[in-house]
């Protein structure tokens, strides 16, 4: 058996490299990138939460409610909703309340009539008596003078006596004649000059200024009472403010002037000033407390557009909330 040996050989040519997985890598970019993402938006959320403060507002434009002065059922109101009015523009017609104005004057003035009346026939019927009486003293004087009956010296002082009750009777009534007449004249001059109370008449309803009907709140026919609404109008011109409620705590971060972030309902932004700063949300709050601490009330801030273009832009958002955004 022959045995060979073989020579080695060495040699420097690379061994070459292992082929490499794409995929992994890419599932390994993918999987840092959203960590990354992850922890930035953790952090995002928490700078957010400590340095910006985020409220819901509402737009509210300066309106007038229009109501009656003394209330009644409306016999007309021919107004619609978003209807532009002028000063002085007919708005409603209420109808009288009282229906028996002249009642109570025509009565008391009858009746005083009716009175003088039966004083003046009063008076007649003693003047009567009075002839009659002046009479019959006349005829006993006479037979007294020719000394025809002696015995009439009694009747003579008896008639004399209601002679002079007579005339006092008929002074008397005449006294009251002319004070009674007074009075109607009286009467009828006041009546004349005062007219009839607000009731009897129909109250117009016109509109203060140039204005813009937003709300219709009653019908014809309808009754209103009191100051009760029954339309609300804006000026042309009437301001408007976005009212937010903010906690308490926000109050040293604010400051009249300041500008915060707003974004309406379908994402359109704009910016309001601080307008005014009202510390409490109440006039006189309630005290409220927590774990024997006491727990401050939310502050209410008003906001007004910063151009004067943005005007029209709140407008049209009246009465929807719009979400608020400031810095801390």
């Amino acid at each position: 058996m022959k045995l060979r040996n073989r020579k080695s050989y060495l040699t420097s040519l690379p061994e070459g490299e292992a082929p490499k997985n794409i995929k992994a890598s890419i599932t390994q970019l993918i999987y840092f990138t959203v960590i990354l993402l992850a922890v930035i938006y953790l952090v995002f959320i928490f700078a957010q939460k400590y340095l910006y403060f985020d409220e819901t507002g509402v737009v509210e434009a300066e309106k007038t409610i229009i109501s009656s002065s003394r209330g009644g059922h409306i016999a007309s109101l021919n107004i619609k909703q978003g209807q532009s009015l002028k000063g002085n523009d007919l708005i409603a017609i209420l109808d009288a309340t009282r229906h028996d104005c002249r009642v109570d004057e025509a009565d008391r003035a009858d009746r005083l009539r009716y009175e003088t009346d039966l004083n003046i026939s009063k008076r007649i019927g003693l003047e009567a008596q009075l002839r009659q009486t002046g009479m019959s003293l006349n005829g006993h004087e006479l037979r007294r003078a020719l000394e025809l009956d002696r015995g009439l010296l009694r009747n003579t002082t008896r008639l004399k006596d209601k002679k002079n009750m007579i005339l006092n009777g008929i002074g008397n009534v005449s006294r009251e004649i002319s004070l009674q007449k007074q009075r109607l004249r009286a009467m009828l001059a006041r009546e004349k000059n005062t007219g009839l109370p607000d009731g009897c008449y129909k109250e117009l309803i016109a509109s203060p200024f140039n204005a813009v009907v937003t709300s219709v709140q009653k019908k014809a026919k309808e009754f209103a009472r009191r100051g009760e609404a029954i339309v609300t109008l804006m000026k042309y011109d009437a301001p408007i403010r976005i009212e937010v409620y903010l906690d308490s705590d926000v109050l040293k971060f604010l400051a009249k002037g300041d500008r915060l972030a707003l974004e309406f309902p379908d994402g359109t932004r704009s910016e309001g000033r601080i307008n005014t700063i009202y510390s409490s949300a109440y006039a006189v709050p309630e005290r409220q407390w927590d774990n024997y601490k006491p727990v401050a009330p939310q502050i209410r801030v008003h906001l007004q557009p910063v151009r004067k273009q943005d005007r029209e832009l709140w407008l049209a958002y009246d009465r929807m909330e719009v979400r608020v955004r400031g810095r801390r």
